[in-house]
Parts: C-alpha cells; structure tokens; sequence
C-alpha cells in the first residue's frame, strides 16, 4: 500500500536524509517541506504528461447561462479536471472551469483528472514524483546547489523512462486525412517556386 509518507521518503532517501514517520504530523524540517510540495508537485507532475492511470471520460451538461462573448456555449468541467486531453468538438476554449465553444449537444471529454489516493498512482509515476520532490527539497535541506541539480538530472531521467512506458501502453492513434490534405497531395504535384522569391 503506498502512502504518502512512503513517496516523501523516497524523495528524502534521494537526499540521504532518515525516513519520517508520518509526512503529515512529523514535526521534523524534511516532514514539513515534504508536506508543503506534495499536492502542488503531483498535481503539476499530471499536468506535465497524459498519464494513462489518471485519464478519465466524462459527458460534459450545458450551463445554462451563455458566455458573455465569443462562444454561445459553455460547460463545466469536472471538479478532479487538471489537463484536457481530448474533446468531441473542433472550435473551443478551455477558460478557467470551463470549456466554451458554439457547439451543442453532448460534449465528450478526455481528461487528466486529479488522483488524491498514491494508491491509485502508477509505480513509475512515484518514482517520477519522489525525484521531483527532492529536487524541490533539496538546497532547503541541504543548501547545496549540486544535490538539486543531481536530483534534476535523477528527475528527467525518471520521467524519460515513465513517459516512454507510459505511451507503450497504448495503440499508436490513426491520423485521419480530411477531403482537402487529399485534394492538396492527390496526383504527380511538383513544388514550383514562385518567380523571384
């Protein structure tokens, strides 16, 4: 069962520091700073990668009330929404907590949502975060400029490996061509410069 005790003290192991108790009610430095960065740092770790463990599909419902401008459409987007990855229309904005657009119906989204249980986070994710954090922790914990970069290089290389496992997990997507890329490539084209350009 992971925890997040038990992902602070991979981070804080990074650092060679001792392992905390409990990251929530451990009163030490490295408690407090674990802590601190902990929902921020995972949160943006999401942000950073469309993470197969933390994807979700929802049917967005109309507002009722219409933007003030732009788009005459507007839908509320999930409270766990952290990154949109797909969406069933073509012209739209995502602008605060909401996703505006001139088209009706069912929106379908795709999305990256917030996942709150580390027993829910994929093993390379972990791995990926507790870097993360030490990076982040480090020079408050050992105020030397060489441990945060060390961790920064441990940290890309960690999300290297869990980004290219990650996208081994699926089928490569289908690229599907429109009338008008068929129009533009169809037959024998020969590109022509235009006369003194």
């Amino acid at each position: 069962m992971t925890s997040r005790t038990e992902i602070a003290n991979l981070a804080l192991a990074e650092l060679g520091f001792p392992a905390v108790l409990d990251v929530d009610v451990d009163a030490t430095k490295a408690a407090r700073i674990m802590k601190l960065i902990f929902n921020s740092t995972s949160d943006a770790l999401l942000r950073s990668h469309p993470w197969n463990f933390a994807m979700k599909r929802q049917t967005l419902a109309l507002d009722a009330a219409a933007p003030a401008h732009g788009y005459t459409k507007q839908y509320a987007l999930p409270s766990d929404f952290r990154r949109l990855v797909r969406v069933n229309v073509d012209d739209y904005r995502v602008e605060g907590k909401r996703l505006l657009t001139d088209q009706g119906g069912s929106i379908e989204l795709l999305y990256i949502r917030s996942v709150a249980d580390p027993n829910d986070f994929d093993a390379m994710y972990i791995r990926a975060l507790a870097t993360k954090m030490a990076q982040l922790a480090a020079f408050a914990l050992t105020g030397r400029v060489d441990e945060t970069v060390r961790m920064g290089n441990a940290h890309e290389l960690a999300m290297q490996d869990a980004r290219t496992v990650d996208g081994q997990e699926n089928p490569a997507e289908t690229l599907i061509q429109d009338e008008f890329e068929t129009a533009r490539y169809r037959g024998n084209a020969v590109f022509r410069p235009i006369a003194g350009i």
